[in-house]
């Protein structure tokens, strides 16, 4: 994104966006998979207390998400999701009075999700409303319009290499050097086709005055490896949910405020739980009914105002067993980065493994016995461990559940497999 990288001039129009918006430079998902990262945007906890690790799982009733949070303040809600880990059967279209789960079933492009909110805002002219949009694009397999593969891949012998490896490559795909190409140049094709869909959704709602008094937030539920790390036991990563090394950790948070004159750029850390307070406080729901609340980020609108973030450390998991089983967890602290491994597939670490990084050297891997930074593991590993999403409270089954599918859970195990989240 040239908003964040200025060598990129793939996403001119959310880079336009962005000049009028707030960027936050910094911001890291709570997961580096929609398995556990959507429910934590939607309810603002961490993976290990929503539960949500599988397809099987489900959210707990007793979160409230962010669509319930604001339809009791008179809101009409509506969403629609392409992604089959957010649907009405983990629970996390709890609130929605309109929620169109139909094209997780296809292979959806965005421009069909912009569409779908168009025609129901048309129909309803709901105010005020919340609108929550969840894009496929960009995401494995790597399938953009073939305007796209012609515009990133203009010699023939890539376009020759447009194969399922490359297509959908998986964590530890053997790929010749010009093979990864092709799924880098693939996967931009499709991250430039979303800044295409994104400006006509901007445009629209510029066209019918709704930008006066609308926030919008872009961000997106997970970053993605394309070969730069390596997993804990030696192996490089592409693709994710399987490592939580900064590619994909980091990604975009980008929020337009109708009182927001100018480009504003907050360098201070932030992260998806942050997300439901920040909105709540400037939907105006009151201070004390959103500290009774069990939120676990923190509102960004006083970041935004120029006051210092408090919160020092931030914590993020990988707790599935859909194609693992996973069980790590980070926390990040200045330019520290402490991760612990207590299985990792087949590999189970008892006592746990910890890696330390230095995120200023791009993420450069320092021996957790070295003298010299001796103390910075020592006090990471102490809040690690206190940390209310210890390790040690992640309890994996030890076998798979004698389970007769349904028609409708055979066709999700299809569609998880057609987006490689199945093997």
């Amino acid at each position: 994104m040239g908003c964040y990288n200025k060598d990129s001039h793939n996403t001119p129009n959310i880079d336009k966006f962005a000049q009028e918006a707030v960027l936050f430079k910094n911001v890291i998902a709570q997961s580096p998979g929609t398995i556990n990262s959507a429910p934590s945007i939607f309810c603002s906890v961490y993976p290990y207390e929503h539960g949500y690790f599988n397809y099987r799982c489900f959210v707990p009733r007793k979160l409230d998400t962010i669509a319930e949070l604001l339809k009791n303040e008179g809101y009409r809600t509506f969403g629609v999701s392409t992604n089959p880990h957010v649907t009405k059967k983990n629970r996390l279209t709890q609130g929605f009075d309109v929620f169109i789960e139909d094209l997780v079933w296809k292979n959806t492009d965005c421009d069909e999700v912009n569409r779908t909110f168009i025609k129901w805002l048309d129909n309803n002219n709901p105010n005020p409303f919340f609108a929550m949009l969840w894009y496929i694009d960009p995401h494995t397999p790597y399938e953009p319009p073939p305007g796209y593969i012609n515009k990133f891949l203009s010699q023939k012998e890539q376009r020759e290499l447009i194969l399922d490896k490359t297509k959908n490559p998986q964590p530890y795909i053997e790929a010749a050097p010009e093979e990864r190409e092709v799924s880098k140049k693939l996967y931009a094709a499709e991250v430039n086709f979303f800044d295409t869909e994104f400006a006509k959704l901007i445009d629209y709602l510029k066209q019918h005055g709704l930008m006066k008094n609308t926030i919008i937030i872009l961000t997106a539920d997970h970053g993605e490896s394309f070969w730069e790390k390596k997993d804990p036991l030696g192996k490089e990563v592409v693709g994710h949910g399987s490592s939580l090394c900064e590619e994909q950790l980091r990604i975009p948070l980008i929020i337009y405020l109708p009182s927001q004159q100018e480009r504003k750029v907050v360098p201070e850390k932030a992260q998806h739980i942050d997300i439901v307070p920040t909105i709540l406080e400037y939907a105006g729901v009151g201070r004390g009914f959103i500290d009774n609340l069990p939120l676990r980020g923190d509102s960004l609108k006083g970041v935004i105002n120029g006051e210092r973030l408090k919160r020092q450390y931030f914590f993020s998991q990988l707790v599935t067993d859909q194609y693992g089983p996973y069980c790590m967890e980070c926390v990040q602290a200045g330019n520290f980065k402490l991760t612990s491994v207590r299985q990792y597939k087949d590999v189970r670490y008892t006592p746990s493994k910890f890696l330390l990084f230095d995120l200023s050297l791009h993420e450069t891997e320092i021996d957790v016995l070295d003298e010299s930074s001796a103390l910075i593991p020592a006090d990471l590993k102490r809040q690690l461990l206190h940390w209310e999403g210890s390790v040690e409270r992640i309890k994996f089954p030890t076998g798979l559940i004698d389970h007769k599918y349904t028609n409708e859970e055979n066709r999700l195990m299809k569609r998880l497999k057609s987006l490689g989240y199945l093997r």
